[in-house]
């Protein structure tokens, strides 16, 4: 890719994100605390994105590239919330954060183990 490639593609890509944030804006979730958390986590991912898009046109490729897996596991994290979260997590996550409340928080399921609770099951066979 050219530079002017390159440079073309950032543009476009910022007119995207300022899009994305535009959109966002006008969003706002059902009010129960699973709707709430998993929003607030969808933003979490949002950010991350955003930032890495910037590192990205500063040319902080490193730094960047980093922030993917926090923004992958933000992104899944709420659909795992909104989705297959028991209601304990839905509440121990939706603490105001403290030393206390956030080490309940990083005893939760790893991102390998929502992926799993977020996976179709079949449906039960009949006998």
């Amino acid at each position: 890719m050219t530079d002017e490639q390159l440079s073309s593609l950032l543009d476009s890509t910022a007119e995207l994100v300022k899009a994305v944030h535009a959109h966002v804006a006008t969003l706002s979730p059902a009010v129960t605390a699973r709707a709430w958390i998993a929003f607030q986590a969808g933003l979490l991912s949002l950010e991350h994105g955003t930032a890495a898009f910037a590192l990205i046109q500063q040319k902080f490729l490193p730094s960047a590239f980093t922030l993917m897996r926090p923004q992958y596991e933000c992104l899944v994290r709420g659909v795992w919330l909104f989705h297959a979260a028991s209601e304990t997590w839905v509440a121990k996550l939706g603490e105001p954060l403290s030393v206390q409340s956030g080490k309940r928080a990083n005893e939760g399921p790893m991102l390998a183990e929502m992926l799993k609770e977020l996976m179709p099951r079949p449906p039960a066979r009949r006998r």
